[in-house]
């Protein structure tokens, strides 16, 4: 089965885009004012990568009439009485992660409204938006909009009880978050066997589980301008300890790779020190303790090899947090749909890894894949798209 996986990763890499992220996540908070009134307040949550993405100079230059075409091309809103008005009010600073954007809805008659946002979700696809509607009675509801449900009906009895939004949401995020994805394919091919498998992804489900509950809670921070270099570094550290134990001059290809770090650490120095000496030694001392697996026997290394797969973990983990930044958690019942999240988190995890198993058994059923070629050609893609993503995050942007 393990080999089945790994003639899938070759496929799948092709299928990466060039960026692990795409634009991504927002929320949006709908007061009635009354449900007479056909009048709405609405405060959008937009992270501050996302704004200028959206509204290009918004964060130096805020222009009043850039922003009102913006709110009018991405949300439609009509009621009975037909097509209503929306008026932006501004654009302010809201945490430190993110901007809002404030407008009012008014529609000529009262009653019920249908809202879509497919004037966004149609230009990005993969974006996730988050709508919390409120009525004057303090009755509340939530709805997940994406691409295949773009539209809602106003009311306050949620289509989808929280703890399944959260589900769902963590569910679509594993799935379309390539650099985790990414991570699993490198998992895969350097361990051999369901259960070493097993316990190195079980590792990496506590590890990230401990982060996104830490952070999310507010007992951790992270500073994303770190964590997603890391996110990265993993990629294409864990296919590397593949490409030097089964490489038939180990001790060249280290020192290559000991060269490759060297290479990395000046590159950041003279460009501009993005990331701090303790981080670079950190991930010098990580790496070296997972290459020094190549000279160990197979059994040894897999005794280690999840504890480091929990220290990755603890990274991605700070990754998933910054979903729940940018979505926000419910004020009632934060903890089940924190749980729920992650519970969402590891069915995408299943299915992308049975899904993996089950395409990679049906192409090594045609005679033409040579296994040993294509995990060979697996490691340097994962290394290459790994080091890409790290040197784009580093020194790019």
């Amino acid at each position: 089965m393990i080999r089945g996986v790994v003639a899938f990763l070759m496929v799948a890499l092709f299928a990466l885009p060039s960026s692990a992220h795409s634009i991504g996540r927002s929320s949006s908070q709908w007061i009635s004012k009354g449900d007479d009134s056909g009048a709405y307040d609405v405060a959008w949550f937009i992270s501050i990568d996302d704004v200028e993405n959206f509204i290009p100079a918004a964060k130096t230059e805020p222009d009043s009439k850039k922003i009102q075409a913006f709110v009018q091309s991405a949300w439609q809103v009509e009621n009975a009485g037909g097509q209503c008005t929306l008026r932006a009010k501004g654009l302010g600073q809201g945490s430190a992660e993110d901007y809002i954007l404030s407008f009012g809805v008014l529609c000529s008659n009262g009653g019920s409204i249908s809202a879509s946002l497919s004037g966004l979700i149609d230009a990005y696809p993969s974006h996730i938006h988050l709508v919390r509607q409120q009525n004057l009675d303090n009755e509340k509801a939530e709805v997940l909009l994406t691409s295949n449900a773009s539209e809602f009906e106003w009311s306050t009895a949620s289509s989808d009880p929280a703890w399944l939004t959260y589900m769902k949401l963590g569910a679509l995020h594993i799935l379309e978050g390539y650099d985790h994805l990414a991570f699993l394919l490198a998992l895969l091919l350097v361990v051999r066997g369901l259960g070493p498998v097993f316990w190195c992804v079980t590792g990496f489900t506590v590890g990230h589980s401990l982060t996104l509950a830490l952070g999310s809670t507010g007992w951790i921070s992270s500073d994303p301008s770190i964590v997603e270099p890391l996110i990265a570094f993993t990629i294409a550290l864990t296919a590397t300890e593949y490409g030097l134990r089964e490489s038939r001059d180990q001790a060249r290809v280290l020192l290559g790779l000991v060269l490759a770090f060297c290479f990395l650490f000046a590159a950041d120095l003279l460009l501009q020190s993005m990331l701090p000496y303790t981080v670079w030694a950190g991930l010098f001392l990580v790496s070296f303790a997972l290459w020094s697996f190549a000279f160990r026997t197979e059994k040894d290394g897999y005794k280690i090899l999840p504890v480091l797969t929990l220290g990755f973990g603890l990274i991605h983990g700070f990754g998933f947090v910054g979903v729940l930044s940018d979505i926000g958690l419910p004020e009632e019942d934060r903890l089940l749909a924190l749980f729920s999240f992650n519970v969402g988190v590891e069915i995408g995890q299943l299915i992308f890894i049975i899904g993996a198993a089950v395409v990679g058994k049906l192409l090594l059923s045609v005679p033409l894949w040579r296994p040993r070629l294509i995990e060979g050609l697996t490691c340097a893609a994962l290394v290459g798209v790994g080091l890409f993503w790290f040197a784009q995050r580093v020194y790019i942007t």
